[in-house]
């Protein structure tokens, strides 16, 4: 009965991880789309208004896998194509494995230009899915535990987060002679979430056979609006066993972010700006549950003649350690963070048509940073078509480059951004994917503001 409710977890966590991913390296670029200000709130548009219309305006998807390839995983197999553990674990090139997933659905946008004042509206869904493990799992599933006699093994670090919600945005900004600065404020509804906090495990085995091992487990997993996986919560009945949709109640998980923008120009020709995107949580309130193993502590001094040969000895053993290991289960509500992104850009424009520019990003996540290096170029072909390109180092990979561009034809403006276009040459090395595309509609096109 357990395995069939951790089913409904591995659908909701998988959708995620075979979908979606973060990217946004070529979207900055396009500063005729409206959608470049959700990275920028501080981004004057080119045209003083422009409205989206639902899904057709804007919809991302991708995927990025850190720690590893494709290529990891196909040549870690064996001659039955199965996938020999030793050998992922041995290929794995950082401490810690997993992926990083992003979906966005542009619901509907509207912005306006008054003067040197540009106002914003913008609702839309996200799924985010991080999830980091520790390299030194694979290792111990692969090795045993003979490989680390002698040692004091600490699996930290590991962390999965997996959020889906609505979020509406009301953004201002203002421009000024040599500089803007934007801001915008997003009510955030959680519509389902699972998540772990403080999970961590500590495994130290003797030098010689005959020393005890002990293994130390904590830590937390939460979810909301998914079904209940034990039998019972605090001695009551769980009559909450099967997935319901009237569980995912989002305006009862309510949250808040903010994103920040300026923009300086330097020169008539050198152009500067920083943003700090998503910095925010969501509580999570309604048809919660909280797993909790908080700092179990096992001592295994091995098994005697009378525990294996012993049928009560032996059960009786065996339900000891399930008792010791066993979760304890809450109604709590919890909050989650947003992955906060800070992002740094400096563009020079080497003719009145054609732009360089270098983009450095960081994604914050479990406590560390993530950085992406971006080199672009942009080309303006007459006045209603916009094209670029970039190459990126990040996700410990120097094979990523991006290409994007949109055309304005009457009030429509159609948009499609690919980053890491080398995935069609050799998908084997595909660390990420990313795409997305759009139509946004757009009036009163403005001429290009004066150089001082």
């Amino acid at each position: 009965m357990f395995k069939k409710k951790l089913i409904t977890y591995f659908i909701f966590a998988g959708i995620s991880i075979n979908l979606f991913a973060q990217g946004d390296l070529t979207l900055y670029q396009l500063r005729n789309l409206n959608q470049s200000s959700y990275l920028n709130p501080a981004f004057f548009s080119d045209y003083n208004t422009s409205l989206g219309l639902p899904v057709f305006s804007g919809i991302a998807v991708g995927v990025q896998l850190s720690g590893f390839d494709l290529n990891t995983v196909f040549n870690s197999r064996t001659s039955d194509s199965l996938v020999n553990l030793g050998n992922f674990y041995s290929a794995i090139n950082s401490k810690f494995f997993g992926a990083k997933l992003f979906q966005q659905t542009d619901l509907f946008h509207f912005r306006q230009q008054f003067g040197h004042y540009q106002i914003g509206l913008n609702i839309g869904t996200k799924t985010n899915c991080n999830a980091l493990i520790s390299k030194e799992f694979i290792g111990f599933a692969a090795n045993g535990n003979a490989a680390f006699a002698g040692q004091n093994m600490s699996f930290d670090g590991n962390d999965i987060q997996v959020s889906s919600y609505v979020e509406t945005g009301l953004s201002v900004a203002r421009e000024f002679e040599r500089f803007t600065v934007g801001a915008r404020v997003k009510l955030l509804n959680g519509i389902a979430n699972v998540s772990s906090s403080g999970f961590a495990m500590n495994y130290q085995t003797g030098a010689i056979s005959t020393d005890p091992t002990i293994v130390t487990l904590g830590g937390t997993m939460n979810s909301c609006g998914l079904p209940y996986l034990q039998d019972s919560i605090n001695g009551v009945k769980n009559q909450d066993s099967t997935f319901n949709f009237s569980n995912i109640k989002p305006f009862s998980n309510v949250g808040v972010a903010f994103d920040f923008g300026a923009t300086y120009r330097v020169s008539p020709r050198f152009n500067i700006h920083a943003s700090v995107i998503d910095l925010g949580s969501i509580k999570w309130t309604s048809h919660v549950y909280n797993y909790n193993l908080n700092s179990v502590n096992i001592t295994y001094a091995g098994l005697s003649y009378n525990q294996i040969n012993d049928s009560a000895t032996k059960q009786q053993y065996t339900d000891s350690l399930k008792n010791l290991i066993r979760t304890k289960s809450s109604n709590n509500a919890y909050s989650t963070p947003l992955t906060t992104k800070i992002i740094f850009g400096a563009e020079y424009d080497v003719t009145f048509r054609d732009r360089l520019g270098l983009l450095i990003q960081f994604q914050y996540f479990s406590g560390t940073f993530f950085p992406s290096y971006t080199f672009s170029y942009n080309r303006k072909v007459g006045t209603n078509w916009d094209i670029a390109a970039n190459y990126s180092y990040y996700n410990n990979s120097f094979s990523n480059l991006g290409i994007g561009t949109s055309v304005k034809w009457g009030a429509f403006q159609m948009y499609i951004i690919q980053d890491d276009i080398l995935m069609y040459i050799n998908p084997n090395d595909m660390r990420t994917a990313y795409l997305r595309f759009g139509c946004n509609m757009v009036w009163g096109q403005h001429r290009p503001r004066p150089r001082f």
